[in-house]
């Protein structure tokens, strides 16, 4: 046998395996990131007239359609269709962060109205707001199209540039009066020659997938000329991404025309049923003694140091719940159902009746904290009416027999409908 000299093994060794690294870039990371930046800024203030950004929050939301432009200074001019005409002016910055992120990092009104954990108009739970983002990572910048998605919540936002000559006004103005075309609580979705009845909440389509009973939920963002939807639809076996406005009809179709939406005026007796309605507690929404029950609600979740963040009539959140209609309730972390079945008399006229609960957190409440007092307020025939048949904000519903018994169902959410217990 022979013998090895082992340090000159090891030598023949690691010179073998001394690997040549070769630089796939001509420049370092650091170099690389910094050009950029400064690419990323010179696009951005490169547009003359500014940007459409197309801005998602939480896509239950849908989509909202803000200008913005920015400046060699570092500030951005802002306008939006929440706030009409006001455009505020504020400072934002490109930096590094795992990657180019784009940063309103200074208050401003119209912007942060997505963002703030208090949102002005009360939409979303206090202390989440609509869920939206001011700080965005970059993922991909051209003259043409800057992809966007937000740092904290995720959403993808999409930004082009207004064309020349385009007054920012007129812009917005022209979204409003789409969206005033189109307003409707309730539409007829063709997808060839499959017609499903959807329901819009915010800026929301949904309907019920008849075959497998779930819901189907569309984020949109209305422009000049029409619906953009936040992902590609594909369903019945169409695939769209956006419809356009025809003033002859006054729908609007795919390219093909083969998928298009209808406004749908539905009776109250089937609307009630086919969107959710939320409750409130407030004087000019509910009869004193109708309150005084559900009170008691509000009482039995106080006991457990909780409050009731919504009350609605509607469709379950839970897989197991959601293709139940009901009572819903979210107290906390907590949500439950009580579900109700409803009988059309006429097209103003519905009977409630109480069925049976989810048999989770439905059942606790009913057994622990007094919520089974909503069985019997509420399993009853009512008399419908509201605002407007085509687009309702409301529903007030008002007891056939017994005058004292109304309350008023809201088409948006009401945080703390009964306002937060008392420790």
């Amino acid at each position: 046998m022979k013998k090895f000299n082992i340090f000159l093994v090891l030598t023949l060794l690691l010179s073998a395996c001394t690997y040549r690294i070769d630089d796939v870039f001509d420049q370092s990371s650091a170099i690389r990131v910094r050009e950029e930046i400064a690419r990323t800024g010179e696009i951005l203030a490169g547009a003359q007239n500014g940007w459409v950004m197309e801005y998602y929050a939480a896509t239950k939301y849908g989509g909202y359609n803000i200008l913005c432009k920015f400046n060699e200074d570092n500030t951005v001019a802002v306008q939006s269709e929440i706030f009409g005409e006001k455009v505020v002016t504020s400072h934002y910055k490109v930096d590094q962060s795992q990657g180019v992120v784009l940063s309103f990092d200074e208050y401003n009104e119209i912007f942060h109205y997505f963002s703030t954990p208090a949102n002005p108009d009360g939409i979303g739970t206090n202390g989440e707001g609509m869920l939206g983002d001011f700080e965005f990572r970059v993922l991909s910048v051209s003259a043409e199209e800057i992809l966007l998605e937000g740092k904290k919540h995720g959403s993808r936002i999409s930004m082009r540039p207004l064309a020349k000559g385009v007054e920012w006004d007129v812009y917005i103005a022209d979204v409003a009066e789409m969206e005033a075309d189109m307003a409707a609580s309730f539409y007829n979705l063709h997808f060839g020659d499959k017609t499903v009845l959807a329901s819009a909440t915010y800026r929301m389509l949904s309907f019920t997938d008849e075959e497998s009973g779930t819901a189907v939920n569309i984020p949109f963002i209305y422009t000049p000329e029409g619906y953009k939807f936040y992902r590609t639809l594909e369903y019945a076996g169409k695939s769209v991404s956006q419809l356009t406005y025809s003033k002859k009809d006054g729908n609007c179709y795919s390219d093909d025309k083969s998928v298009y939406i209808e406004i749908r005026p539905v009776p109250l007796s089937e609307a009630i049923t086919s969107s959710d309605w939320f409750f409130s507690g407030a004087s000019d929404s509910m009869s004193p003694a109708t309150l005084e029950k559900f009170l008691e609600c509000k009482a039995g979740s106080a006991a457990e140091k909780e409050n009731i963040e919504y009350m609605y009539i509607g469709t379950g959140l839970t897989a197991q719940t959601q293709s139940k209609w009901g009572v819903g309730f979210i107290t906390g972390q907590y949500f439950g159902m009580l579900f109700f079945s409803a009988t059309a008399v006429d097209d103003n006229t519905v009977t409630l009746k109480y069925t049976t609960h989810d048999g989770g957190n439905g059942q606790w409440y009913m057994q622990n904290a007094g919520y089974s007092v909503l069985t019997t307020v509420l399993s009853k025939t009512f008399k419908l009416s509201t605002d407007n048949q085509k687009n309702p904000s409301y529903i007030k519903l008002e007891d056939a027999a017994d005058s004292g018994n109304w309350m008023v169902l809201h088409a948006t959410e009401v945080n703390l409908p009964f306002g937060p217990y008392n420790e």
